[in-house]
């Protein structure tokens, strides 16, 4: 009986996870475009970043580790192309 108790533990861990980048995510939607200062639309690049699973990962790692105090965000701009990155 305690094994399947602590199956479950891990499984409310990960949900807990998971919550917690879904919650990350709803506030860089919202911030990210009052700091570039645009007319406050949310950039289609950001969206599409920030379902890649390679940004997911990134912000799992955030998230996990107590030694990161910043997220940053940067907007690359090469010939009229848009470019959001998650570092």
């Amino acid at each position: 009986m305690a094994a399947s108790s602590g199956g479950m533990d891990n499984e409310e861990e990960n949900a807990h996870q998971v919550a917690d980048v879904n919650v990350l995510r709803s506030h860089i939607l919202q911030l990210v475009p009052v700091l570039l200062e645009d007319d406050r639309a949310i950039p289609s690049t950001l969206n599409a970043k920030l379902d890649e699973p390679s940004t997911i990962d990134l912000l799992k790692k955030f998230l996990g580790d107590p030694q990161a105090k910043s997220l940053m965000i940067e907007r690359l701009t090469t010939k009229g192309d848009n470019f959001l990155g998650v570092l």
